[in-house]
């Protein structure tokens, strides 16, 4: 399937890690600007990284944090944001839906520069060691003519990516982690 001209940019960290040992996002269901913003955790906009007005079509990421090397149990939730308008553009509600789930394990590679994305005291996740498609997920995959996503996941002590090749059309995507120990994160870039 041909996905036209694509333009893609750096993965960027664009939160600080969290220490949480809960999940951020409760439910699915509607929120506003201010809801969302509250949660605190990885969210990727559109393409001019506002507020969302026109919509994105894929993203990819990688989780990293200072976790020991093979801490295993690390949980994340993937969630798709769907503009809704009102009468005036103002009037901006987001149906939250969650399209991924799964765990992930540390691996001993790690970042090279303290200014960097991945700090020299946080390390890449190597394995993804379980990808579940949500039933949204399944929809999205099916309504876009997408294939099912299957994460890059070597195990190695290399970098584990994984990557949405549609969304269909989404506002956003927000990333939710649950750490086992340490704190974790996760890289995100959009692709338009």
């Amino acid at each position: 399937m041909s996905r036209g001209n694509l333009t893609t940019e750096s993965l960027k960290r664009r939160i600080e890690p969290t220490s949480s040992t809960s999940f951020a996002v409760s439910s699915a269901g509607v929120y506003t600007l201010t809801e969302i913003e509250a949660f605190n955790i990885p969210t990727l906009w559109n393409a001019n990284g506002t507020v969302c007005v026109s919509s994105s079509r894929g993203a990819k990421g990688l989780f990293y944090g200072t976790a020991a090397d093979n801490s295993t149990g690390h949980a994340f939730r993937i969630y798709v944001m769907l503009r809704l308008e009102g009468r005036k553009d103002t009037d901006v509600q987001y149906d939250v839906k969650r399209i991924y789930s799964g765990t992930f394990t540390m691996g001993s590679m790690v970042g090279k520069d303290d200014q960097g994305a991945v700090k020299t005291t946080e390390r890449f996740a190597d394995t993804i060691d379980t990808w579940v498609t949500e039933a949204f997920g399944t929809w999205t995959n099916l309504y876009m003519g997408s294939s099912a996503i299957t994460p890059f996941s070597p195990a190695d002590n290399t970098v584990a990516y994984f990557g949405i090749q549609d969304g269909g059309n989404c506002a956003g995507y927000l990333v939710d982690l649950d750490a086992a120990s340490g704190t974790i994160g996760c890289l995100l870039s959009r692709d338009t």
